[in-house]
């Protein structure tokens, strides 16, 4: 019986033939989807220029910052907590100054983000959408 199926398998020779485009489609696939997804996320990563804690002059603001890191963004409450939010997604846009969306989280189903200008001079600064009139400058570690 053994002896059968041994003959009866080699007798299609051309299940051999599909094999090897087979294994070579399956390895270009796998291979598309890791570049692919290397891609996504290096776009999604926050760029290295808006890292840091920021903070502002305006009396609105003052003993307020907000931090920006790989992962989070983190603000100080006027209560002196800290609110710290996962970053979820990054889009970034240039027109004249840097645009860049920060995507922390939801609420109500609504996707919550940031918009943000970002202006090298003075060693950079950001000025956020909803408040262009204020000027956040990045805190110099001591």
């Amino acid at each position: 019986m053994l002896g059968d199926w041994k003959s009866t398998r080699a007798s299609f020779p051309a299940a051999s033939v599909f094999r090897a485009p087979l294994a070579l489609l399956l390895l270009v696939g796998i291979t598309a989807i890791t570049v692919a997804g290397c891609q996504l996320s290096s776009e999604r990563r926050v760029p290295p220029y808006l890292l840091g804690k920021w903070e502002t002059d305006a009396l609105r603001y003052k003993g307020l910052n907000f931090e920006i890191t790989d992962n989070y963004l983190i603000f100080t409450t006027a209560a002196g907590t800290l609110n710290s939010f996962a970053i979820a997604g990054f889009e970034k846009s240039v027109r004249g100054d840097t645009i860049a969306t920060v995507f922390y989280g939801h609420q109500n189903d609504v996707e919550v983000n940031v918009a943000i200008f970002y202006e090298p001079a003075n060693g950079g600064q950001l000025r956020l959408k909803n408040h262009l009139d204020i000027i956040w400058r990045r805190v110099v570690d001591t």
